[in-house]
């Protein structure tokens, strides 16, 4: 159980430090309703969907701007 909320409070930190606000609330919610697992694999869903988004965004806006 120690090794259990050692983990839990480590990856909150984590998200804390390295994820945005949405990111974040939503890895403190998943904490506390799923198990660590859960909430680790749900976040990185989260933190891929962004970055696909992201790098798309980013590919329209020049190939807006170049033509």
């Amino acid at each position: 159980m120690v090794a259990l909320n050692t983990l839990k409070s480590a990856f909150a930190l984590w998200a804390l430090l390295s994820l945005d606000s949405l990111e974040t609330t939503f890895t403190l919610r998943a904490l506390v309703t799923l198990n660590t697992l859960d909430a680790l694999l749900a976040t990185l869903t989260l933190w891929a969907l962004r970055t696909v988004f992201a790098v798309d965004s980013v590919t329209t806006v020049l190939a807006v701007s170049s033509s």
